[in-house]
């Protein structure tokens, strides 16, 4: 198995590109997101992973020749 040790400590996200498969850290405000499903279900939200997959745009610029 892997082992991935996260560099940023706050909330954020996980860009995942289908198809080079590279990983960017994303800061955004995800602990609003955390809030509000705390808010929706009640839960205390001890951990997170939040993840967007698409194409990133290196790919997208090798796509388009």
């Amino acid at each position: 198995t892997k082992s991935v040790y996260e560099l940023i400590k706050e909330p954020h996200l996980h860009m995942v590109c289908d198809k080079c498969h590279k990983v960017e850290d994303i800061v955004i405000g995800a602990e609003k997101i955390i809030e509000e499903a705390e808010k929706l279900s009640g839960y205390k939200i001890k951990e997170s992973f939040i993840t967007l997959r698409g194409i990133c745009p290196e790919c997208k610029k090798n796509t388009k020749k």
